[in-house]
């Protein structure tokens, strides 16, 4: 039988999150707006 590792799962506040500095997707008001019209038009 194999054995499983058991998982560390920590809760923090969504506050305390960073963003990446290394995440190349960056968000300008053209792109929220185009999203925000698609999701609206199509859901999710």
């Amino acid at each position: 039988m194999t054995k499983c590792k058991k998982i560390n799962i920590s809760y923090v506040d969504a506050s305390c999150l960073l963003p990446a500095a290394y995440n190349p997707r960056k968000w300008d008001e053209a792109a929220v707006s185009k999203l925000t019209d698609s999701i609206k038009r199509f859901g999710i």
